[in-house]
């Protein structure tokens, strides 16, 4: 237990000077250090205590040095007050920032708030299907939501007038998610395939 003790402390001091560098959080300062201290305070993790304000400061940190997994966390902070006030202005440029930088969890999140109009976005499909499909695009095992998303937009009629339904694309995104292990889109295709229909 003393082992366990004195390593854990030694992993926090590690940790910290690669966060904070020489004393601030300029240069000489580690993203993926802050990112990995912002999750410890944000669950209180490695003997740390839960501190979600300097969970979220670290995120910001994180993402001027562009770590894109940080700079996704700093919107979902902002979009729900974890750490800092609501502010879905900020939520959403962060979001925007990372997606605009290929990070599939924020395409998705954009093209959902935009289709639905949440965070007092006014609803714009045409830019929401570009972001799910961007998302899709580069799914993986971590984020498959954006292939199922786009293929329940392919079978909805919802939808349809933003959309050219395609039936066989939307199997392709299921069968893609499924093998992913991700479970709605397992769903989906045994009732699919109990049912008929959609190309089976």
């Amino acid at each position: 237990l003393m082992l366990d003790q004195v390593l854990v402390l030694e992993a926090q001091k590690i940790l910290k000077r690669l966060a904070f560098g020489g004393g601030g959080m300029g240069l000489g300062t580690d993203g993926d250090a802050q990112f990995l201290l912002a999750n410890c305070y944000g669950v209180g993790g490695l003997g740390l205590p839960l501190d979600r304000e300097k969970a979220f400061s670290l995120y910001i940190h994180a993402s001027k040095q562009n770590h894109m997994e940080s700079t996704y966390r700093a919107g979902v902070c902002y979009e729900i007050g974890i750490g800092t006030r609501r502010d879905y202005g900020r939520a959403m440029s962060f979001y925007r920032k990372a997606a605009t930088h290929s990070h599939v969890a924020s395409m998705y999140k954009l093209a959902i708030i935009l289709m639905r109009g949440y965070c007092g976005q006014t609803i714009n499909m045409k830019e929401a299907l570009t972001w799910l499909q961007r998302a899709a695009a580069l799914a993986t095992a971590q984020n498959p939501h954006a292939m199922y998303a786009l293929a329940m937009f392919q079978f909805s009629e919802e939808f349809a007038e933003n959309t050219i339904a395609d039936g066989s694309y939307a199997l392709e995104l299921l069968h893609t998610s499924a093998q992913m292990e991700y479970l709605p889109s397992q769903v989906k295709l045994g009732e699919l395939y109990e049912i008929g229909g959609n190309g089976l």
